[in-house]
């Protein structure tokens, strides 16, 4: 054991992640970069059983050990799971199991409370925000590493054979295509000219040599990839410090996205390039004198370079989704009867998804979780818009009214929301009035809110510092010493919550018992607006003193 290895950590890594670390520095001693060419034949490795990826350093882990052995299936699986199935290890010629040695540990962590000791009841965390789940874990939960070991599947006699789709060389890739497309179009721009590669921060932009310039396609795409891995550092994606091309803190920021690029083009069954690995001998040596003095360099690229693949592949599966914009409608049938209909995009009408009205909107909203959930809406993106965008996007044109004749839009039943069985049930049924006599919708409250987002601003706000004020003020309770100043206190604070959202802070305030019908809509409006200016002021760090003194503080023009 040296004293170097003792002072920077190297001894303190577990055995599978110093094996890891060997491999890495044997090749970047022998200028073959990160990994040598060829390692990414066999694929992203994957469960044999539930064809789950493995992520971070795991796919490292196997990644490395598919190279080192030879092995062209991706997969694998625990020796419980062989046992269950009746499948054994393979034998070699003179009768010995292929199976001596050939396990390989992949790590995972486990939460435990702090208190108890005990693994961690994720249900804790039910209704919290995601800040708040962070805030909560950080106080009261701590992880512990664990091992498994798993077999590849070339050593197990039984398993199904492994269907194979072998990408041809120089072969156009087209989720590749699509990938750099889409983030052209919608994130960093591409650009091609010149005779470098690069990404340019303050211009959010990836500069690229023309693609005839390449070798070849598997040259162009590790390349053009690379560049997008350095791109998601962007303060409006994943928000990394670079430095400067040519220092130790930017040969970092290379390491990620060169692990990055590696993970994506496993990804997309791209080949490595020998030329690509060539590009990066200028960081090598930096990578090399780097991960000598701190090993634990190598694993914090790798986890940074796992966001960066897992950001990128996001994008694609979001765009392959289909958008459904839906909006909640209630009509009043008579005084204190409602009905409540989900309704979506059409073409010159309105569909009815769910098939009927509800008595309630939490009817209607927990039949809709339900319908969220099926596996034919898997690949589908629900939004909810203002049923006026809603009849915009459906092509109906506002009609006048003819005196007092109330005129309503045509809506269509829709079996966009309905499994197989319930549209035929749904089809099957005479078209009848429908009429609501179940619960009743206070006027006030969050029981009147008939939108998901507004509830769950209110939720949010309840559930924060100071939520039990906030919950007062809301219910029309008098905290501030006066109608105006808790009129401006309760806005305040869901200003706080709704952002520059005009709309939305005045669909939720109307509902408070703080609104009063007996003042103009106006004078509602002007408070929303010198509220949301006032938040904007304290998130600019304006200071407290400013807006809170006798003389020119918040209440300054209350009377």
């Amino acid at each position: 054991m040296s004293e170097n290895k003792e002072k920077n950590g190297y001894e303190k890594l577990t055995p599978q992640r110093r094996r890891l670390f060997d491999r890495v520095m044997y090749n970047l001693q022998n200028n073959a970069s990160v990994w040598q060419q060829g390692w990414k034949n066999a694929g992203v490795p994957v469960s044999g059983i539930s064809k789950k990826r493995y992520n971070g350093v795991n796919r490292m882990f196997l990644s490395a050990a598919m190279m080192e052995r030879g092995y062209t299936d991706n997969r694998w699986v625990t020796f419980r799971q062989m046992k269950e199935r009746g499948w054994t290890f393979k034998k070699d010629a003179e009768g010995n199991s292929l199976g001596k040695n050939a396990g390989e540990s992949v790590e995972y962590f486990e939460l435990r409370d702090r208190t108890t000791k005990q693994p961690f009841d994720e249900h804790t965390l039910d209704g919290m925000t995601a800040a708040e789940k962070d805030d909560y874990k950080d106080e009261n939960v701590y992880a512990i590493r664990k091992y498994y070991c798993v077999f590849n599947a070339e050593v197990i006699d039984g398993i199904p054979a492994l269907e194979r789709s072998e990408p041809q060389p120089g072969e156009r890739n087209e989720r590749a295509e699509h990938i750099l497309s889409l983030w052209s179009d919608t994130e960093a721009k591409i650009t091609y000219g010149g005779n470098s590669a690069f990404y340019n921060k303050e211009r959010d932009e990836i500069r690229l040599p023309r693609r005839e310039d390449f070798l070849n396609l598997q040259e162009f795409y590790s390349t053009a990839l690379h560049e997008v891995g350095h791109s998601t550092g962007h303060e409006t994606r994943l928000n990394r410090s670079f430095g400067k091309p040519g220092t130790p803190e930017y040969a970092v920021e290379e390491l990620r996205a060169e692990i990055a690029s590696m993970f994506i083009e496993q990804d997309l069954g791209i080949e490595a390039e020998e030329k690509h690995v060539e590009n990066n001998s200028a960081y090598i040596k930096h990578w090399y004198e780097k991960l000598k003095s701190d090993p634990n360099i190598l694993f914090k690229a790798i986890a940074d370079a796992d966001r960066i693949c897992g950001f990128v592949m996001a994008k694609e599966n979001a765009a392959k989704k289909e958008v459904v914009h839906y909006s909640i409608r209630e009509d009043e049938l008579e005084q204190g009867v409602f009905s409540y209909m989900l309704l979506t995009q059409g073409d010159g009408k309105l569909n009815l998804g769910l098939g009927r009205p509800f008595p309630s909107r939490e009817a209607l909203l927990n039949k809709f979780h339900e319908m969220q959930a099926l596996p034919e809406n898997a690949g589908k993106e629900y939004r909810e818009v203002e049923l006026d965008e809603l009849k915009a996007m459906s092509g109906i044109e506002e009609k006048p009214k003819n005196g007092n004749a109330e005129e309503t839009e045509e809506v269509q039943p829709s079996e966009t929301f309905l499994p197989p069985s319930a549209v035929a049930a749904v089809s099957a049924e005479a078209p009848a009035p429908v009429k609501i006599e179940e619960e009743k919708v206070a006027a006030h409250g969050i029981d009147a809110l008939t939108r998901m987002d507004d509830r769950e601003i209110v939720d949010r706000a309840a559930r924060m510092k100071h939520g039990e004020k906030f919950l007062a003020l809301f219910n029309g309770e008098t905290k501030e010493g006066g109608e105006e100043k808790d009129e401006r206190s309760l806005m305040a604070r869901l200003a706080m919550m709704t952002g520059d959202n005009e709309r939305q802070l005045m669909r939720i305030f109307r509902v408070s018992g703080q609104f009063r019908e007996d003042k103009p809509i106006s004078y509602y409006e002007k408070m929303a607006k010198e509220e949301m200016k006032f938040v904007a002021g304290l998130r600019a760090s304006t200071p407290r003193a400013a807006t809170n003194g006798k003389q020119g503080g918040r209440f300054a023009n209350v009377k």
